[in-house]
C-alpha cells in the first residue's frame, strides 16, 4: 500500500470521510461539496457549471482539492455527485482506498490485494501503459461499483498513475 486513508477515503461507490460520513454517487451536488469542504477546507479550484461534450448530464462542474477532483453533473437543474478523480496521494494526505491503493501503488500490489476482482489490460496495443478495473462491493459504503485506474505498464513493478470512480466523464479514450 502507498498509505493509510486520510480525511477522505476513495471508494468505488463514492467517498468516505474520516468521521464516517459516506458520500455516494448520485447524492446532491451541494451536499457533497459542503461535506468535503467541511473536512478539507476551501477547494483549490471550483469551476462553474458548464457544458461538457463528452460527459453525462446537461452540465458538469468540477471542484478540486489538491490531487482530488470531485465531478458533479446536472440534468434538468438537479446536480448530483457523479465521479471522483485522483492523481496523487499527498494532497490531501492519505488519498487512498481502504486497502491503501493510491497513485504510486504497484501492479503487484493490485494483483495481490484484489485477486479475481481485478481486470488489467494494455490500454493501447503496442504501448506499455495499462488500464485496470476493480469490481468492488464496498461494505463501508453499502454500495458497489468499479474503481478504475491507469498504470505505467502491466509488470508487477509498474505503478498506478491515476484513479477514478463514477461514470460522469470518460477518463481514458
Amino acid at each position: 500500500p502507498v498509505g493509510e486513508p486520510g480525511a477522505v477515503t476513495l471508494s468505488a461507490a463514492g467517498l468516505v470521510l474520516d468521521d464516517g460520513t459516506v458520500l455516494r454517487f448520485g447524492q446532491g451536488a451541494d451536499t457533497v461539496v459542503a461535506e468535503v469542504r467541511r473536512v478539507l477546507g476551501d477547494p483549490d479550484d471550483e469551476a462553474e457549471w458548464a457544458e461538457a461534450e463528452l460527459c453525462l448530464g446537461d452540465q458538469v462542474r468540477t471542484v478540486r482539492w489538491g490531487d482530488l477532483e470531485v465531478v458533479l453533473e446536472q440534468t434538468g437543474g438537479t446536480g448530483r455527485f457523479g465521479q471522483w478523480y485522483a492523481e496523487g496521494v499527498d494532497d490531501p494526505q492519505g488519498l487512498v482506498d481502504a486497502s491503501g491503493l493510491g497513485v504510486g501503488a504497484t501492479v503487484g500490489f493490485l494483483e495481490a490485494t484484489y485477486g479475481d476482482s481485478l481486470r488489467i489490460d494494455v490500454f493501447t496495443e503496442g504501448e506499455p501503459e495499462g488500464i485496470f478495473g476493480i469490481t468492488d462491493t464496498d461494505a463501508d459504503t453499502g454500495g458497489s461499483g468499479v474503481l478504475i485506474g491507469s498504470t505505467t505498464g502491466l509488470d508487477p513493478e509498474a505503478t498506478v498513475t491515476a484513479l477514478w470512480a463514477g461514470d460522469t466523464c470518460p477518463r481514458a479514450f
